[in-house]
Protein backbone atom coordinates (compact mmCIF):
# COMPACT_ATOMS: atom_id res chain seq x y z
CA UNK A 1 0.00 0.00 0.00
CA UNK A 2 1.40 3.54 -0.86
CA UNK A 3 -2.07 5.49 -0.24
CA UNK A 4 -4.29 5.62 2.27
CA UNK A 5 -6.12 2.12 3.30
CA UNK A 6 -9.85 2.41 4.91
CA UNK A 7 -11.16 -0.64 6.07
CA UNK A 8 -15.10 -1.01 5.63
CA UNK A 9 -17.80 1.58 5.01
CA UNK A 10 -17.14 3.47 8.27
CA UNK A 11 -15.90 0.68 10.61
CA UNK A 12 -15.68 -2.21 8.73
CA UNK A 13 -13.02 -5.44 7.97
CA UNK A 14 -10.74 -5.37 5.06
CA UNK A 15 -9.76 -8.80 3.83
CA UNK A 16 -6.55 -9.49 2.09
CA UNK A 17 -5.66 -12.97 0.74
CA UNK A 18 -1.95 -13.24 0.18
CA UNK A 19 0.68 -10.78 1.57
CA UNK A 20 0.98 -7.14 2.34
CA UNK A 21 3.44 -4.57 2.12
CA UNK A 22 3.23 -0.89 3.43
CA UNK A 23 5.16 1.73 2.33
CA UNK A 24 6.51 4.76 4.33
CA UNK A 25 4.05 7.05 2.54
CA UNK A 26 0.98 4.56 3.50
CA UNK A 27 -1.83 5.75 5.89
CA UNK A 28 -3.77 3.89 7.79
CA UNK A 29 -7.43 4.98 8.48
CA UNK A 30 -8.89 3.80 11.56
CA UNK A 31 -12.62 4.26 12.97
CA UNK A 32 -13.86 2.95 16.40
CA UNK A 33 -16.45 3.59 18.48
CA UNK A 34 -16.88 3.19 22.71
CA UNK A 35 -18.82 0.19 22.37
CA UNK A 36 -16.42 -2.52 22.72
CA UNK A 37 -13.01 -3.25 21.37
CA UNK A 38 -14.08 -6.45 18.45
CA UNK A 39 -12.46 -5.80 15.02
CA UNK A 40 -14.70 -4.97 12.31
CA UNK A 41 -17.73 -4.18 14.40
CA UNK A 42 -16.33 -1.18 17.05
CA UNK A 43 -13.31 -0.50 15.05
CA UNK A 44 -11.95 -1.20 11.53
CA UNK A 45 -9.31 -4.05 10.91
CA UNK A 46 -8.00 -5.47 8.51
CA UNK A 47 -7.45 -9.43 8.23
CA UNK A 48 -3.82 -10.48 5.64
CA UNK A 49 -3.94 -14.14 5.05
CA UNK A 50 -0.28 -14.03 3.92
CA UNK A 51 2.68 -11.86 5.19
CA UNK A 52 2.87 -8.77 6.22
CA UNK A 53 5.90 -6.21 5.25
CA UNK A 54 5.75 -2.94 7.26
CA UNK A 55 8.17 -0.33 5.54
CA UNK A 56 6.76 2.69 7.32
CA UNK A 57 3.57 4.82 7.11
CA UNK A 58 1.51 6.30 9.81
CA UNK A 59 -1.36 4.89 11.45
CA UNK A 60 -4.78 7.16 11.99
CA UNK A 61 -7.01 6.72 14.44
CA UNK A 62 -10.38 8.21 14.45
CA UNK A 63 -12.83 8.11 17.44
CA UNK A 64 -16.46 8.49 16.92
CA UNK A 65 -17.65 10.59 20.09
CA UNK A 66 -18.00 8.51 22.50
CA UNK A 67 -16.87 7.70 26.35
CA UNK A 68 -13.55 5.69 25.55
CA UNK A 69 -11.53 3.73 28.27
CA UNK A 70 -7.82 4.19 29.72
CA UNK A 71 -5.54 0.78 28.49
CA UNK A 72 -8.56 -0.77 25.97
CA UNK A 73 -6.71 -2.69 23.14
CA UNK A 74 -7.46 -3.05 19.77
CA UNK A 75 -6.49 -5.32 17.14
CA UNK A 76 -6.24 -3.90 14.16
CA UNK A 77 -3.79 -5.46 12.04
CA UNK A 78 -3.60 -9.57 11.75
CA UNK A 79 -1.57 -11.89 9.45
CA UNK A 80 0.50 -15.00 9.06
CA UNK A 81 3.40 -12.91 10.34
CA UNK A 82 4.17 -9.41 11.11
CA UNK A 83 7.81 -7.97 10.14
CA UNK A 84 8.61 -4.06 10.81
CA UNK A 85 7.05 -0.92 12.85
CA UNK A 86 4.69 1.95 11.61
CA UNK A 87 6.43 5.12 11.46
CA UNK A 88 3.81 7.24 13.56
CA UNK A 89 0.50 6.78 15.07
CA UNK A 90 -1.92 9.75 15.40
CA UNK A 91 -5.83 10.15 16.99
CA UNK A 92 -8.33 12.63 17.93
CA UNK A 93 -8.82 11.97 21.71
CA UNK A 94 -7.77 14.87 24.09
CA UNK A 95 -6.65 12.81 26.99
CA UNK A 96 -5.72 9.22 25.82
CA UNK A 97 -3.16 8.85 22.90
CA UNK A 98 -3.32 5.83 20.99
CA UNK A 99 -0.08 3.34 20.79
CA UNK A 100 1.00 1.05 19.17
CA UNK A 101 2.20 -2.78 19.87
CA UNK A 102 3.45 -5.58 17.72
CA UNK A 103 3.14 -9.50 17.85
CA UNK A 104 4.42 -11.53 15.48
CA UNK A 105 1.05 -12.11 14.22
CA UNK A 106 -0.72 -8.80 14.97
CA UNK A 107 -0.43 -5.04 15.46
CA UNK A 108 -2.63 -3.32 18.22
CA UNK A 109 -2.89 -0.04 19.55
CA UNK A 110 -4.23 1.00 23.20
CA UNK A 111 -5.12 3.81 24.71
CA UNK A 112 -2.73 5.17 27.15
CA UNK A 113 -3.10 8.35 29.16
CA UNK A 114 -1.64 11.68 28.07
CA UNK A 115 -0.26 14.64 30.01
CA UNK A 116 -2.74 16.88 28.36
CA UNK A 117 -4.97 19.59 30.68
CA UNK A 118 -8.66 20.80 29.88
CA UNK A 119 -6.89 24.11 29.21
CA UNK A 120 -4.87 22.56 26.73
CA UNK A 121 -7.46 21.52 24.14
CA UNK A 122 -8.98 24.91 23.99
CA UNK A 123 -8.92 26.82 20.99
CA UNK A 124 -10.82 30.09 22.61
CA UNK A 125 -10.17 32.46 25.18
CA UNK A 126 -13.65 31.87 26.32
CA UNK A 127 -12.88 28.05 26.34
CA UNK A 128 -9.67 28.92 28.44
CA UNK A 129 -10.79 30.89 30.92
CA UNK A 130 -13.96 27.84 31.49
CA UNK A 131 -11.17 25.62 31.43
CA UNK A 132 -8.85 27.41 33.77
CA UNK A 133 -11.75 27.82 35.99
CA UNK A 134 -12.97 24.57 36.55
CA UNK A 135 -9.26 23.26 36.76
CA UNK A 136 -9.00 25.76 39.88
CA UNK A 137 -12.03 24.80 41.15
CA UNK A 138 -12.88 22.05 43.63
CA UNK A 139 -16.52 22.39 43.62
CA UNK A 140 -17.69 18.70 43.18
CA UNK A 141 -19.29 19.21 40.03
CA UNK A 142 -16.46 20.32 38.31
CA UNK A 143 -14.74 17.52 39.27
CA UNK A 144 -17.00 15.33 37.69
CA UNK A 145 -16.98 17.46 34.35
CA UNK A 146 -13.24 17.20 34.07
CA UNK A 147 -13.61 13.65 34.91
CA UNK A 148 -16.26 13.12 31.75
CA UNK A 149 -14.07 15.21 29.65
CA UNK A 150 -10.95 12.70 30.45
CA UNK A 151 -12.05 10.44 28.06
CA UNK A 152 -13.83 12.29 25.13
CA UNK A 153 -12.26 13.38 22.15
CA UNK A 154 -10.97 16.85 21.22
CA UNK A 155 -13.64 18.27 19.22
CA UNK A 156 -15.91 16.32 22.69
CA UNK A 157 -13.92 18.88 24.96
CA UNK A 158 -14.46 21.97 23.04
CA UNK A 159 -17.82 21.76 22.10
CA UNK A 160 -18.31 20.84 26.15
CA UNK A 161 -16.27 24.09 26.91
CA UNK A 162 -18.65 26.11 24.27
CA UNK A 163 -21.66 24.53 25.59
CA UNK A 164 -20.62 25.24 29.08
CA UNK A 165 -19.48 29.04 28.15
CA UNK A 166 -22.68 29.57 26.79
CA UNK A 167 -24.43 29.60 30.14
CA UNK A 168 -21.48 30.75 32.73
CA UNK A 169 -19.06 32.84 30.78
CA UNK A 170 -21.68 35.95 30.95
CA UNK A 171 -20.88 36.24 34.45
CA UNK A 172 -17.11 36.05 34.21
CA UNK A 173 -14.85 36.94 36.16
CA UNK A 174 -16.78 36.40 38.93
CA UNK A 175 -18.10 33.09 37.85
CA UNK A 176 -20.00 30.63 40.82
CA UNK A 177 -19.81 27.44 39.68
CA UNK A 178 -22.03 26.76 42.77
CA UNK A 179 -25.01 28.75 40.86
CA UNK A 180 -24.41 26.39 37.27
CA UNK A 181 -23.89 22.72 38.68
CA UNK A 182 -27.43 22.67 36.73
CA UNK A 183 -25.39 22.99 33.34
CA UNK A 184 -22.05 21.31 34.86
CA UNK A 185 -24.25 18.34 35.62
CA UNK A 186 -26.47 17.98 33.07
CA UNK A 187 -23.24 18.33 30.63
CA UNK A 188 -21.00 15.97 32.66
CA UNK A 189 -24.42 13.17 32.23
CA UNK A 190 -24.06 14.38 28.46
CA UNK A 191 -20.52 13.61 27.86
CA UNK A 192 -20.47 10.77 29.97
CA UNK A 193 -22.98 9.13 27.27
CA UNK A 194 -21.42 10.38 24.25
CA UNK A 195 -21.95 14.04 23.55
CA UNK A 196 -23.52 14.08 20.08
CA UNK A 197 -21.71 17.69 18.56
CA UNK A 198 -25.23 19.38 17.37
CA UNK A 199 -26.69 19.35 20.87
CA UNK A 200 -27.19 22.14 22.58
CA UNK A 201 -27.10 22.12 26.20
CA UNK A 202 -30.79 22.80 28.31
CA UNK A 203 -30.78 25.22 31.24
CA UNK A 204 -32.76 26.56 33.20
CA UNK A 205 -35.32 29.58 32.28
CA UNK A 206 -33.08 32.09 33.51
CA UNK A 207 -30.12 31.14 31.18
CA UNK A 208 -30.52 30.49 27.34
CA UNK A 209 -29.88 27.14 25.92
Amino acid sequence: AFGRVAPGNSIGLLNINGDAQFQPTSVIEIEMNDGDSTPGVNHDAIAVTGDVTILGGQVQVLAAPGNYQRWTSYRFLTANSINGVFDSVVDDLAFLDAELSYGPHSVTFFLAPNQATLGSVANSENQSQIANLLSSSTHPEAQEFIEAVLFSTDAQARHALNALSGAIYPTLPNANLQHNSYQLGQLTGRLRNGLNDGQPICSPPSIEC
